[in-house]
């Protein structure tokens, strides 16, 4: 029916307080039955396929705590920063325990079980001795295992894993007392002759050959231009080196090398004004009547003083029938000259006032 009663509900007013008539609510009726599934709702948030714990960190106490993600809507990665709590009082310290019982002693064990047996050792062969090491690895820079050598009662042996000679101490035994000597042996047969030693250094072969002042007039003696200087004895030769002719001619005895030196005291009487174009002496020593002179000295004469004329120089003898001079070659007439040997009060000797020396040493053969 229609009315105003039948559309009457609690939330009415007209149902809570109408016409001044109290409601009464009856009794809960039986379930009704189930009603239609509903609509499906909207989709909800993504959840997590990952969740990380990147960092816990204490915080201080006076901060809130409070978790990051630093990571993304599929992979989390937690930062937790939590606050520290207060310190705590203190606590006292506990009291020292007591010593607990010693144990019993334990059961002697089973042996074990023997190892395998290493291998044989390797014998040493002495293959001889040294005086020293380094002459041991001059001959053998290497050996193989076994070998071994002594230098001076030390065995070394050659070290497979040092890869080197190693030295395994002295070997040598105590003393042994001193044995009787032995019969004489037969005499041994007689050895090869032994190689040539080298020569010995050979003898010097020199002679020297002398003028001396024995009557020369006061001025001296004079020598003419291009003509000999006067060779007059042989004085000393260690072996028949060389022969001087009366025309003071000098031959030597065997070809070869020769080292000549010649010393001669001369002057030339001098002008009134020098020239250098005439006044000098010239000496040389050279084969006979040709210009092949490899011995010899020159001089200025500034006032007609003596001078000594020194010249030395090495010849080739090549036939001993060659004759050879010592010859003025100035332009000019010279003088030979040296102090009186009775003016030399302290010695007679005439080797102390010769005009003229020739030294000769024989060098050597010809190749």
């Amino acid at each position: 029916m229609n009315n105003y009663f039948n559309n009457c509900n609690k939330n009415n007013k007209c149902c809570q307080n109408s016409f001044g008539i109290k409601l009464i609510p009856g009794p809960t009726g039986p379930q009704g039955e189930r009603g239609p599934q509903g609509e499906i709702g909207p989709t909800g948030p993504a959840s997590f396929t990952q969740i990380e714990v990147a960092k816990v960190e204490t915080i201080d106490p006076s901060m809130t705590a409070k978790v990051v993600n630093v990571g993304d809507n599929n992979n989390a990665r937690l930062e937790f920063y939590i606050p520290m709590g207060a310190t705590g009082p203190k606590g006292e310290k506990g009291d020292k325990g007591e010593p607990g019982a010693r144990g019993l002693k334990g059961d002697k064990g089973e042996p074990g079980i023997p190892g395998a047996i290493g291998p044989s050792g390797t014998s040493v062969t002495i293959e001889g001795s040294y005086d020293n090491l380094e002459d041991l690895m001059k001959e053998h820079e290497s050996g193989k295992q076994g070998d071994g050598y002594l230098i001076n009662d030390n065995l070394y042996v050659w070290s497979e894993n040092e890869n080197k000679w190693k030295d395994v101490g002295v070997i040598r035994g105590p003393k042994g007392e001193k044995g009787e000597m032995g019969p004489m042996g037969p005499q041994g047969i007689q050895g090869e002759p032994g190689v040539t030693g080298p020569s010995g250094p050979e003898k010097i072969k020199a002679s020297y050959l002398i003028t001396f002042n024995e009557s020369y007039p006061y001025d001296g003696f004079e020598v003419a231009s291009n003509s000999r200087i006067p060779i007059k004895r042989k004085e000393m030769e260690s072996e028949e080196l060389t022969s001087v002719s009366p025309d003071y001619l000098v031959s030597f005895n065997k070809t070869g090398y020769y080292k000549i030196t010649f010393m001669v005291y001369a002057y030339k009487k001098a002008n009134q004004t020098f020239n250098e174009d005439k006044d000098f002496i010239a000496i040389g020593f050279r084969k006979k009547d040709t210009d092949s002179i490899y011995v010899g000295d020159s001089k200025y004469i500034y006032r007609g003083e003596i001078q000594e004329l020194h010249g030395e120089g090495i010849i080739t003898v090549e036939d001993e029938n060659n004759q050879y001079e010592l010859v003025n070659l100035s332009l000019d007439t010279i003088n030979l000259k040296s102090p009186f040997i009775n003016s030399i009060q302290n010695t007679r000797s005439y080797f102390v006032n010769p005009t003229v020396r020739v030294i000769v040493e024989y060098l050597g053969t010809i190749n």
